[in-house]
């Protein structure tokens, strides 16, 4: 029997987005601490996911996996120090601090997301290899304008902030998106791999809404109101989520690859 990966990974997804919009309009919102210790553990839950997922994949996967949930577990350890439970303030030290975090892991997702798509885009061939390092471009400039007009305003004065998060958004997220555009691409476009590109681009928006918002002129400068954590939630938990796809689409593209798991059930079939 196939571990059902895929349905519990939306079906938390479902859950997650539900209780948000409900909270949002103060139907049986839970106290600050419940709320953010929810956060904490949906993210837990989804690392025990993964981890028990480790055994469905094959071994060369399973190996960059272990570097994908690493790099989740460090996100975690990010959503920690931005939520109200932390106690670090105002919001410009909390997300000083979080940015180092979330960095370093996302780091790992854009190095497993390259080593999955380089070698398969470089065997497919045709225009995308040749244009792929345009494409990165494009979405460098792209990034940087975005950083302009939603980011540099709200963190101007702030240094540390200002700095680390124009290199975060023109290097770090230039290349996640890149990448999952390649490996969409390098994927001919699948299903299967469809949430590895929504969840390369969620986690982006959902920073740029971040800082757009948290610190946006007459925010209270200690700790956002409700529903700006929520809003943001849904679009990050998202991304993590979609982006926790990656290993199954890989393992279902290798096995459908390899002549000798032919008539093996693939996950995301």
């Amino acid at each position: 029997m196939r571990f059902p990966y895929a349905t519990i990974l939306f079906s938390l997804l479902a859950l997650s987005v539900t209780t948000e919009v409900l909270w949002m309009g103060n139907i049986s919102r839970p106290p600050t601490t419940i709320y953010h210790m929810w956060h904490v553990a949906l993210m837990l839950f989804v690392i025990a996911v993964r981890l028990a997922y480790q055994q469905q994949l094959s071994q060369q996967v399973a190996r960059y996996t272990r570097i994908l949930i690493a790099g989740m577990a460090m996100c975690a350890v990010g959503d920690v120090v931005n939520s109200a439970i932390s106690g670090i303030e105002p919001i410009s030290q909390k997300l000083s601090v979080a940015i180092i975090l979330f960095g370093a892991g996302y780091i790992l997702y854009v190095y497993v997301l390259y080593r999955f798509s380089q070698p398969r885009l470089a065997q497919r061939g045709g225009i995308g290899y040749p244009m792929r390092w345009f494409v990165v471009m494009i979405i460098a400039v792209a990034n940087t304008v975005g950083w302009i007009s939603y980011v540099r305003e709200p963190v101007a004065g702030h240094q540390f902030l200002e700095v680390g998060s124009f290199l975060f958004n023109l290097v770090i997220y230039t290349l996640m998106i890149g990448f999952s555009i390649w490996y969409f691409w390098a994927n001919r476009l699948s299903l299967r791999a469809l949430p590895v590109l929504i969840g390369g681009l969620l986690l982006p928006l959902s920073d740029l809404y971040l800082f757009s918002t948290w610190l946006a002129p007459g925010q209270d400068r200690n700790i956002p109101i409700f529903d700006l954590y929520a809003a943001n939630w849904i679009l990050y938990f998202g991304g993590q989520v979609l982006f926790a796809f990656l290993p199954a689409c890989e393992n279902d593209a290798r096995l459908s690859e390899s002549p000798q798991s032919a008539n093996r059930p693939a996950e995301l079939r």
